[in-house]
């Protein structure tokens, strides 16, 4: 059985229910039960258009039950990753069971160097940063396991890890990784290589503070 329930700007995936999305869906909250699950299909879009829409997963079992062929795509300034008890199945709180699958996208068009996008610390398959708004990755840690893609806009790297960590230990299999071509503006932090995935560079890139191979 399909179940999808709207409750205002919110989307609520029913305690026994499978939402699938093959289609652009907007809302200000998704909220996954423990026994939900959610497949969001190659066509799909989760569009969270506030600045403080959340994600809030409760199914323990991320990898099989919440699958992500599409893109979250986050447009507020302070979307997060949430769970009904933080540390437990929220996505993106570590590399194996809670890494958020498929693509995140974060994709303000307006946010500006004064009031960032920010981007949100954790375990990232596909991290996407799109259109003109600055985003901003403060003091966060964030692991890409595939790709990291860069398009238009600012990235504010502060004082910021970027670690590319794919391989078979954190992906299933040694992952070849294509490191963003980040310089000028948009020059990272510190990055770091972990993993036996390839990295490979697609151009030049300028680390400000610390590169590591771990």
């Amino acid at each position: 059985n399909k179940f999808i329930t709207k409750q205002g700007s919110r989307l609520a995936a029913l305690a026994a229910g499978v939402v699938l999305f093959s289609f652009t869906s907007n809302a200000q909250d998704l909220e996954v039960g423990a026994d939900a699950c959610v497949s969001n299909r190659a066509t799909g879009k989760i569009v969270f258009k506030t600045d403080a829409g959340t994600f809030k997963n409760d199914q323990p079992d991320i990898v099989n039950r919440i699958v992500n062929d599409g893109v979250i795509e986050f447009l507020g300034n302070n979307n997060t990753f949430t769970a009904t008890n933080p540390g437990t199945t929220e996505l993106g709180l570590n590399g194996t069971t809670n890494r958020a699958p498929g693509t995140v996208s974060f994709a303000s068009p307006t946010s500006t160097i004064g009031t960032p996008q920010n981007v949100i610390a954790g375990y990232y398959t596909n991290l996407d940063m799109t259109d003109a708004g600055v985003k901003d990755f403060g003091a966060n840690t964030v692991y890409i396991g595939q790709n990291y893609t860069t398009a238009g806009g600012t990235r504010e790297y502060g004082t910021s890890t970027i670690n590319y960590d794919g391989g078979t230990a954190t992906m299933g299999s040694p992952v070849a990784q294509i490191v963003a071509a980040e310089n000028g503006a948009n020059s990272y932090n510190n990055v770091v290589f972990t993993e036996d995935g390839l990295k490979t560079l697609s151009g030049f890139a300028n680390v400000d503070g610390t590169t590591n191979i771990a």
